[in-house]
Parts: C-alpha cells; structure tokens; sequence
C-alpha cells in the first residue's frame, strides 16, 4: 500500500504544472529559442542605418556601421553596435537570455543615448520574427521603444520603432545588415 501510494504521489508531483519535469521541458523548449536566435544572429554584420526624419533630423540621414553578435557562454546571446552617424558616435551593447523563474527573454540595453546608460527590456519570438519592447529616458525623456528582427542565412533587417509611453510607436529607424564572418564555437 505504502509503494502504492509513494507511486501515485510521485506521478502526480511530476504532472503538475511548474514541478521538475515540467519545468525541464520548458527550460529545455526555451533553451532552443535562445539557441534559434544564436544560430540566427552570431557572427559579424556590415549595416546600413536609414534613421527617419525627426525633430532632430529633418531630413533623416543613412550611415553605416557593424555589428558583432556573439555566444559568451551562459546561455546568453550578446549584441555590440557601432556605427557613426552625424550626431557622434554611437556605441550599444544588448544582452539577451531566458529567464526561467519570470519565463520570458529578457535583456539587457547599454547605449550612449540612454541618460540611464542601461535599461531591461523583454523579448519574444513571434513566428519568423524576433521582437524586444522597452522604455528609455533619452535627454530627460522617457520613451518606449519596440525592435522587430527578421533574419536570413546572411542578412537581416531590424526595425526600430519609438513613442511616448501609452502612444503610438513611430518608425524610427531601418537597419539592414550584411553577415560577414560567422560566429564559431569552440
């Protein structure tokens, strides 16, 4: 009776949601979308930014820069940005990574624009695209800010959009990037 019982308890332990099996499985479903996104983006990239125009660039502006997105290991995929458009230099590094007791992505924003220097944000896959939402304070401003990627073997486009909290996002800018080298793991 007693094994009866040790049976049945540890079935039905096992089967509830958030238990150890379950919760494997998910970590396990989620380790691949971060894996999807490694495999998608790590290597080096050549991109053409098209900003669109604002209050502060009438007539928009193109200019040109890289991107190197890597793998360092932890389960972390890591974006560094440089480009030079005519305002300065602009420097930004993202983190992105599953987190299991939240169950979403997240990530992790550091950019020269950002009065805060870096700000969380949260990210998803829908379908072929891959989307990050987030809020920033840019020269004394809180905004949000949502990016939408969709990649190729050997390119990809990312499209910036940005608004006032509880406003409509706007266009803001149009990266389009180019691979160059492919990431390796060792």
């Amino acid at each position: 009776m007693k094994i009866a019982v040790r049976i049945i308890l540890t079935a039905t332990i096992f089967s509830l949601p958030g238990s150890a099996q379950n919760s494997q499985s998910s970590s396990a479903t989620h380790a691949q979308d971060v894996k999807r996104l490694g495999k998608a983006v790590t290597g080096t990239w050549s991109i053409t930014v098209k900003d669109e125009s604002s209050p502060a660039l009438p007539k928009g502006e193109m200019y040109e820069g890289e991107e190197i997105w890597s793998e360092p290991g932890g389960g972390v995929v890591m974006e560094q940005y440089h480009s030079k458009p005519s305002f300065g230099e602009q420097l930004e590094t993202a983190l992105f990574w599953w987190d299991e007791k939240a169950q979403k992505f997240k990530g992790l924003w550091c950019a020269t624009i950002n009065d805060e220097g870096c700000n969380s944000f949260n990210a998803r896959w829908e379908a072929d695209q891959f989307i990050c939402d987030g809020e920033w304070i840019y020269n004394g401003k809180q905004l949000v800010w949502r990016e939408v990627f969709v990649f190729s073997s050997s390119s990809f486009v990312q499209k910036l959009y940005i608004g006032d909290p509880g406003g409509e996002l706007k266009l803001a800018s149009t990266i389009r990037g180019t691979k160059l080298i492919s990431g390796k793991k060792s």
